[in-house]
């Protein structure tokens, strides 16, 4: 299989896929990345095609705080594949980063084939589509045993005034659109 042994064990695939759209997958993966204080890209995808995407992922990269995002603005590429070798280079090889690809079922759709990388990198895949997250970690896919599932559920009351550190009068507040 040509994913296979990809990955070393700096490797970490965090694979948020039990949630339905509109729970908050995005935002904590934000939050968790600026408060790892670490190099990182994120890349929210949309449904148009790879073509129209990659550029879109150019310019999230060219601006991300990864030391090689300057890469992104010397070289081209006109494929994922091309566009994740170039961002394995980006990566550095000797301290960790993140890279968060939000809405990985539109990627997938367009074209199906990610490639993995050997740099010591948290690769966070998000998406709301139940079965197309869980088919990356099949035995027949780039992402099989590496990928650990974690389910996102809507926020309580009480989880928006712990996770504010709101006071129980403002509790209600919170949750309310402004």
């Amino acid at each position: 299989m040509a994913g296979r042994g990809c990955c070393p064990s700096s490797t970490r695939i965090w694979n948020a896929h039990h949630s339905r759209r509109r729970v908050g997958k995005s935002r904590l993966a934000e939050e968790f990345v600026r408060r790892s204080g670490l190099p990182s890209l994120f890349f929210a995808a949309t449904t148009r095609p790879t073509a129209f995407q990659l550029p879109l992922f150019r310019q999230a990269a060219q601006s991300s705080t990864l030391p090689g995002a300057g890469k992104f603005a010397e070289w081209s590429f006109d494929s994922w594949d091309g566009a994740l070798r170039l961002l394995a280079e980006a990566i550095p090889e000797d301290t960790p980063s993140i890279v968060v690809i939000d809405e990985l079922p539109f990627l997938l759709a367009a074209d199906p084939w990610l490639e993995g990388t050997r740099r010591p990198v948290l690769l966070l895949l998000i998406g709301s589509d139940l079965s197309i997250m869980e088919s990356i970690n099949q035995y027949d896919r780039p992402f099989y045993m590496r990928a650990v599932d974690m389910v996102i559920h809507p926020p309580t009351p009480a989880d928006v005034q712990r996770f504010l550190q709101l006071a129980p009068s403002a509790q209600g507040n919170a949750a309310t659109p402004r």
